[in-house]
């Protein structure tokens, strides 16, 4: 150093030391970032693997300005700390006389990617903690913040309640349920925007009397994967192609050519569930969803596929079984349809809603935010799936329907469900202020869908005429075709 920079010292009357002689280190209580597993867990390798890099930064008293995270990983791989003394016209510069940028072995290089790369993972912000600070005068326009990246965050608070109070699946009460709703076959109901039919989603008159001539902008459903569970009725992959193309039908008929998709999330299914006697043969049931659909104008656009958590208890080498929970969601545009803008489809407000799911009262829950970076990714690994669920056997997490109402519609459109459950799309259209039209064949799952969305908004569903149910024959017994039921080309006649 020379003269004017002169070299920085300890500053022994800065902090107390502790009993092993180290100074007094003390967090910021109030840091608005509060870091995400991800994040950590690589700030951890870091630290361990290439030893300290990036320096952090304190008060006059000891407490953490900026580094909380590295001062913890710091800690836990047992580096040591020099504080060294600064003033605000100087800048510490960190040596490390180790590390060559030139070097071959590249661990200067991995250290700055890897340092890089934290910073870009670890920030989860503790909207509370922002509140706090802008109602106690912080200007926010000085620290980078847009107004409109501001708005967002704040209105975690006020909207992000309503979704992150979801009660969840209500199917282990069902038989109450049923009672307390007094749900029956071919009954309607009105759920504030919503409505749902006890019907078949094959029955393509009650799903004319569901829609009363609206066109949905999005159909996003998981139907039965045929994996030996009771409402898998088909005894024949025959008759597994034949339910699909009548499903696919009915999806045709209500979904808008333009400006449009449909969103199948399917996985894949087995022989085995309908012939014990044969060997186990696997079905790709995306295939078959997507050589149906094509044959009625709907091109597969792309396949992403969610990763869930959870394992077969006869997965093993030796059953030569693998774990298979992941799934599919095929997502189709229609071949003669305008294509969808998007531009103008994403909402500050929608952007907010979502990701109340992932720091619900302020807290992380299993994905750091890094804006929608999700929505360009093949795979989806920060979804929790549900592998086991208690209640509802084919229950899914409200986070996959959220995450398509934001990719493909707006606020106030149509959404169709043919296989409601338990109202997971319900819900997330509830909090996407979508308008939801959904289909289930059980009055069990229509009440636990009642409930649900009861218990959410506090509002009580409100029973609809039941449609007279047309027989779906001809006089002479012959099956109604999508033409006769709605017109046209499945189109709705109104």
């Amino acid at each position: 150093m020379t003269k004017n920079n002169p070299t920085p010292t300890l500053n022994p009357s800065s902090f107390s030391a502790n009993e092993n002689g180290e100074r007094s280190i003390k967090h910021d209580e109030n840091n608005s970032n509060q870091g995400t597993e991800r994040g950590k867990k690589l700030l951890l390798q870091s630290v361990r693997e290439l030893g300290g890099g990036r320096s952090v930064l304190l008060d006059k008293n000891g407490k953490l300005i900026a580094g909380n995270k590295t001062f913890d990983a710091a800690q836990e791989a047992g580096l040591k700390v020099r504080v060294i003394q600064a003033e605000r016209n100087e800048l510490v510069a960190v040596q490390r006389t180790d590390l060559d940028l030139d070097d071959s072995t590249g661990e200067a290089r991995r250290l700055a990617y890897m340092d890089n790369r934290v910073a870009e993972l670890d920030l989860a912000w503790d909207v509370e903690q922002i509140a706090q600070d802008a109602s106690a005068g912080i200007d926010f326009d000085s620290v980078g913040f847009l107004e409109g990246e501001l708005r967002q965050l704040l209105d975690q608070i006020e909207a992000g309640n309503e979704a992150g109070n979801d009660p969840g699946d209500q199917s282990e009460q069902v038989e109450e349920l049923v009672k307390k709703w007094n749900v029956v076959a071919g009954q309607a109901w009105q759920l504030g925007e919503h409505r749902i039919i006890c019907a078949d989603a094959i029955d393509l008159y009650a799903i004319n009397q569901l829609m009363e001539s609206e066109k949905a902008s999005l159909c996003f459903t998981s139907p039965p994967y045929w994996v030996g569970k009771d409402y898998e009725t088909q005894t024949s992959e025959a008759e597994i192609d034949a339910f699909i193309e009548a499903i696919a039908t009915t999806i045709h008929a209500v979904t808008k050519r333009d400006e449009s998709r449909i969103v199948i999330n399917t996985g894949t299914g087995f022989t085995t569930a309908f012939d014990k006697k044969s060997k186990r043969h696997v079905l790709l049931l995306v295939d078959k969803w997507t050589n149906t659909l094509r044959k009625m104008g709907w091109n597969l656009r792309h396949v992403r596929h969610w990763l869930k958590e959870g394992q077969l208890m006869s997965t093993s080498p030796k059953t030569d079984v693998i774990d298979q929970h992941n799934e599919f969601l095929a997502t189709f545009e229609h071949a003669d349809g305008d294509p969808k803008r998007f531009d103008d489809s994403f909402d500050d407000q929608d952007i907010s809603l979502l990701m109340t799911f992932y720091h619900s009262q302020g807290k992380q829950r299993g994905q750091e935010w890094t804006g929608a970076a999700w929505a360009l990714r093949s795979y989806w690994d920060d979804v929790r799936g549900t592998a086991r669920a208690n209640g509802h056997v084919a229950a899914f997490p409200v986070e996959l329907p959220l995450r398509h109402l934001m990719l493909y519609t707006k606020r106030g459109e149509i959404v169709f469900e043919p296989f409601c459950g338990s109202g997971t799309t319900i819900i997330a259209c509830e909090v996407m202020k979508r308008k939801c039209r959904a289909v289930e064949v059980e009055p069990k799952y229509v009440a636990a869908t009642l409930e649900r969305w009861s218990l959410l908004t506090g509002k009580t569903p409100l029973p609809s005429a039941s449609p007279q149910m047309r027989p779906s024959t001809t006089s002479g017994g012959t099956p109604l075709s999508a033409h006769d039921q709605f017109g046209g080309n499945g189109e709705s006649n109104g």
